[in-house]
């Protein structure tokens, strides 16, 4: 699911790994489903 990197809450974007397990919210962006507060577990 698509998310800017001013959705991730807690950590820097660039610590985030392919795989690493998330929390979120779904929302609408202008194009279309996006994750919001995106948090590591």
């Amino acid at each position: 699911m698509f998310f800017h990197s001013s959705s991730v809450e807690g950590v820097n974007f660039d610590d985030l790994r392919e795989g690493q397990q998330v929390t979120f919210n779904e929302a609408r962006g202008e194009k279309g489903p996006c994750a919001e507060n995106v948090q590591v577990q």
